[in-house]
Order: C-alpha cells, then structure tokens, then sequence
C-alpha cells in the first residue's frame, strides 16, 4: 500500500528486478539499525551502485510529502556479514556526477566461473551478470594461465570441482591463477571491498 502510494504520489515507477532503468533498492531492516537481511537484490543493487534505502524512508517522504535525502535511510550493513561495512556507500559513491564508475571494484580481474551458481542465492548467469558489472572480465578461455600481467586470474568453484584434477590444478597455481569459493566474489562485491582470498581458497 505505501508503496504505492509512494510511487504514484512522486510518479516513480514500480519493478521487481533490479535492473540498468532501476534507481533505489527499498528493503527490510532489522529494528531501524540500517542492516538489511542479505538478499540477492541487495547484491545486486550494490553492484550496480544503487542507492538502498529502509522502508522507513518512503514513510519519511509520504509525511513530508517530498522526496526527502536518501543518506539518513542508506543501509549500512547486512546481517550476514557485518552490520557497518558500508559497502553500499562505497559503491554508490565510487560513481562520478555523470553516472560512470570512476574505477570499477574488480576492473583488473579475470574470472572463470567453475560453480554452479552460488549456494541457493543465484544461478551462473546472474552471478555473470556481477562478474561484467564489477568491471572483471568474464573468460571461459581454456588460454587463461597464459592471460598477460596485471591481471589477477581467479577460477570460482567448489571443493568437488578439484576432485581428480590435481594436476591441472598444480599448473594453474604454478601460474598464479587463485582457487576460490563464489562467496569470496559475492562478499566482496556486497561490502565494496576486495575481501582477503585465503578464507575463500579451495585446494584439491
């Protein structure tokens, strides 16, 4: 209802998806904290460096009957991960006034895809889609150990995908190419910052 509301008071339009037309991300909390339950939409609007915002803040707006500032609103956290990394700021302010990214969070990244999505949260082609949109370059290149330098070559994937590859894994490694759980892609996309890779690296 007050979403509605909303939307046709300040003619907004409505989506489900989070997609390139999409603006605000509006979510749950947890007790007017600014920490929302981590959802593949909120990853998903951190990767396209959306604002998102508590519910609280269409409340706010339907009172004073105007579009008030998002920042008092922004969510600052998840419950899954911490309650203030503020991934979501820094990924909407690493946007510069004309809406291009001043400098993408892994635009000097290689990423094979190896998993089969992550976990129940998404499928491969929407963990694609946040491989392109964080600025890596998606490659199912079978020529990856031999990518040029200044690059850093990762291969997400799970334990069982090592299962008998022993051997190619040794060259890969010998190669400098890192081993790592889809989590570590997704946990450092959503808190806007590369996490460390060894909690995330998977050996046969």
């Amino acid at each position: 209802g007050r979403l509605k509301d909303f939307c046709s008071k300040f003619q907004i339009e409505l989506s489900n998806a989070v997609d390139e037309h999409s603006t605000h991300l509006v979510t749950d909390e947890e007790d007017e904290t600014l920490v929302c339950p981590l959802s593949k939409k909120v990853i998903q609007a951190v990767a396209r460096h959306m604002y998102i915002v508590t519910y609280r803040w269409i409340d706010a707006c339907l009172k004073a009957n105007r579009i008030l500032n998002e920042k008092p609103f922004e969510i600052q956290g998840d419950l899954t991960l911490s309650s203030d990394h503020n991934g979501m700021q820094r990924s909407r302010q690493s946007i510069l006034p004309d809406n291009l990214p001043k400098n993408l969070l892994l635009e000097n990244f290689s990423i094979m895809l190896k998993c089969n999505g992550c976990q129940e949260m998404m499928n491969n082609d929407e963990l694609i889609e946040l491989v392109q949109l964080s600025g890596a370059k998606h490659t199912t290149d079978s020529h990856f150990a031999r990518i040029q330098t200044g690059i850093t070559r990762i291969v997400l994937c799970e334990k069982e995908y090592l299962i008998n590859r022993r051997e190619m894994y040794e060259k890969c490694i010998h190669a400098g190419i890192h081993f790592l759980t889809p989590e570590w892609f997704l946990e450092s996309l959503v808190q806007y910052r590369i996490q460390p890779f060894q909690e995330y690296q998977i050996t046969p």
